[in-house]
């Protein structure tokens, strides 16, 4: 990916469109538009994806009112303050303190995808990658190596044969995966010390943060969960683990904690659950893109009922 500077007047569009999305994110004329001005150049594109790694980050402090804030439309001054601080961030006029921060880790990102929106792409070598909502990655090919780094959120990578023999690898803030002629899914949790790692073909090798060799390799049909130091979990394979790829949720006793963190990729602002209650099992079908409806759900069948302090702002408490 290239790292040629965007210039001012560009980043200042990016700003604007984003901003006037937020503001309006049910016109589908202004989001043709949009998308009208990304196609139109290639600067475009990226200072675009720029805005949204920087948008993301902001709303994903950890306190629920940083969140309610930073989404209120009602405040006028909000609007010049965010635009102010992505043009500044975007062209290098902040100097963050902590480079290896997530934050920063997020602004580095070559790729983003928004909340709801799913992207597929053909890497340099053919090998195809599937980002789920809500995900960032950065991508260093060169001559020894293939490498993805999966920043926050999920992927899905079908691996292409290289005539080259570089290995193809994704790395995580847990350890790092290697693909022996594969298909296979990440999931990066965000508030959870693992990693979760899905094959549906081939093998994947899995060396942990603490390991100098790999502490094991999984093989299609089965899943497992680690942490920087080792393998915590294995599993068979649920066979709906790609289903986010289709816009579904299938849920087999899945911790309603972890449902949750699914569910928030597809929805703006926070959503999460009072602690006591997120180890309650969930079970069933639900559309990604209809997070009202789940939530009513979750209420119907669960000992648990919908707090919304905002529109940007749920939380499910014990009943």
């Amino acid at each position: 990916m290239t790292d040629a500077p965007i210039s001012k007047a560009v980043v200042r569009q990016a700003a604007e469109w984003l901003l006037d999305l937020q503001e309006q994110p049910d016109d589908p004329g202004l989001r043709q538009k949009c998308q009208n001005w990304r196609a139109a150049n290639p600067e475009h594109e990226r200072a675009w994806q720029r805005m949204q790694g920087f948008s993301r980050n902001l709303q994903a402090f950890s306190s629920p009112l940083a969140h309610a804030t930073l989404a209120s439309r009602a405040l006028p001054s909000r609007r010049q303050l965010m635009k102010t601080l992505m043009v500044l961030a975007a062209t290098g006029s902040i100097v963050w303190s902590a480079r290896d921060s997530l934050l920063w880790q997020h602004w580095q990102a070559d790729l983003h995808t928004g909340t709801g929106e799913r992207r597929s792409l053909t890497l340099a070598d053919g090998s195809q990658l599937e980002l789920d909502a809500n995900t960032s990655v950065a991508i260093h090919y060169d001559d020894q190596q293939r490498l993805i780094h999966l920043i926050d959120g999920q992927l899905l990578l079908s691996s292409a044969h290289d005539p080259h023999q570089r290995p193809l690898r994704v790395s995580t803030r847990n350890g790092t995966l290697q693909a022996l002629g594969t298909r296979f899914s990440v999931n990066q949790f965000a508030t959870s010390a693992e990693t979760e790692v899905s094959v549906f073909e081939g093998a994947v090798a899995i060396t942990t943060e603490q390991s100098l060799q790999p502490v094991g390799v999984i093989r299609a049909g089965h899943q497992a969960r680690f942490g920087p130091e080792g393998l915590r979990q294995r599993n068979s394979l649920d066979e709906q683990s790609a289903s986010w790829t289709k816009g579904m949720l299938v849920a087999r006793d899945m911790p309603l904690g972890e449902l949750l963190q699914r569910l928030g990729r597809y929805r703006p602002g926070h959503l999460d659950c009072a602690p006591a209650i997120a180890s309650l099992p969930v079970s069933g079908t639900y559309a990604l893109h209809r997070s009202d409806q789940v939530l009513a759900m979750l209420q119907e069948t669960l000992p648990v009922r919908v707090q919304s302090f905002s529109r940007y702002w749920v939380r499910l408490q014990s009943k």
